[in-house]
């Protein structure tokens, strides 16, 4: 017997769609709105290029554009709007700049970042003297945390190649930097040579069945609550506005950029929790007539352990040849427009492995 929706899901149901459709709307206005972090994205490899540069072996220097690092940095951060310049991406300008007059006028704005500051006085003292003046510089800025700003105030202040260049933090950048382009390589061609064997296989017809799934029974206004009221109306918008503050409060002597990675992991633990919560109420509901899976209406199928992750990286790496594909064929036919994400720029200025954890986590 077919059992009826009761008025109060069906109105929940709807008043949920509509609030969805409003956020979705806003969210999607508000991104086009944000700025790419495409530049930054080109800016960051550069300024690691800059510092990699003398540990890179001579003939892989052309293809990250280390024969000249520096022109090249220079150039991108000469392409960004001024408005848009931060003060470390102006000061690094400035290191740049071989004319005394020019490196002036870009130093003569106030900064509001005290190594910064410092930074910027010891040079402005320097523009108007030949005196080479180093002694100071690794109180103004810790050449491990900046390796960049280091190096070029070095270079700016009179030092020479063997006291401006730090060899194991060269290495250590230059060995990121071979990662991160040879990774995606190197995961594209084993997708494509795992693509090709799925493939193969499929026309043997030797494939590997999908074992069956026993479909949790919610009907549709079921599914429309727990979409678009548990994930978008509660888990996007109500319980974050209450986790997420009190949570800054709880984190407000944690410095950063733990403190930002710790709001960014609250944040996303609280738009997990309503959803949960309510397909929990939702399966718990359920009436007699359905014969509960053996591994429990979720089947999550993670048994044995090291076989379900093994075919999960698998499949992760077949999918990467679509991805590159796609962001191809999107670049053609639309253009580069970079992306929004406020994550990336989080995840680019952090060189804290505990900031970085939480947000891999």
């Amino acid at each position: 017997m077919r059992q009826v929706t009761p008025a109060w899901k069906l109105l929940m149901a709807l008043l949920s769609l509509l609030l969805t459709v409003f956020v979705w709307q806003q969210g999607l206005k508000e991104s086009f709105s944000r700025p790419s972090v495409a530049p930054k994205l080109s800016i960051t490899q550069h300024e690691m290029t800059v510092v990699a540069a003398p540990s890179l072996p001579e003939f892989i220097k052309p293809i990250f554009g280390a024969n000249d690092p520096e022109s090249v940095l220079k150039e991108s951060l000469l392409d960004l709007p001024v408005d848009k310049r931060s003060e470390r991406q102006r000061l690094t300008l400035a290191l740049l700049e071989q004319s005394r007059d020019k490196r002036r006028s870009l130093l003569e704005p106030s900064f509001n970042n005290q190594p910064l500051v410092d930074l910027r006085k010891a040079l402005l003292e320097n523009v108007t003297s030949t005196k080479f003046s180093l002694s100071t510089l690794d109180e103004i800025i810790d050449q491990k945390y900046d390796p960049l700003l280091h190096q070029l105030s070095c270079f700016a202040l009179g030092g020479d190649n063997h006291l401006c260049i730090n060899s194991s933090s060269s290495k250590r950048i230059a060995l990121r930097l071979l990662v991160i382009q040879i990774l995606p390589i190197l995961s594209t061609l084993i997708g494509i040579g795992l693509l090709l064997r799925q493939g193969w296989m499929s026309f043997r017809k030797k494939n590997v069945l999908w074992p069956s799934l026993s479909q949790i029974p919610l009907s549709l206004i079921d599914m429309i609550i727990l979409v678009a009221g548990g994930f978008v109306v509660l888990g996007e918008v109500v319980f974050p506005s209450f986790v997420i503050p009190i949570s800054g409060y709880l984190i407000k002597e944690v410095g950063s950029p733990i403190n930002e990675s710790l709001k960014v992991f609250f944040g996303y633990i609280a738009m997990t929790i309503p959803p949960l919560i309510i397909l929990w109420q939702q399966l718990g509901g359920l009436k007699g007539g359905f014969e509960i899976p053996s591994e429990g209406w979720l089947q999550w199928g993670v048994k044995p352990l090291n076989t379900a992750f093994f075919k999960a990286f698998q499949g992760w790496l077949m999918v990467m040849p679509f991805v590159l594909l796609s962001g191809w064929l999107t670049n053609v036919l639309v253009g580069d427009q970079g992306g929004s994400n406020p994550l990336i720029e989080l995840v680019l200025g952090s060189n804290n492995s505990i900031a970085l954890a939480l947000l891999l986590l």
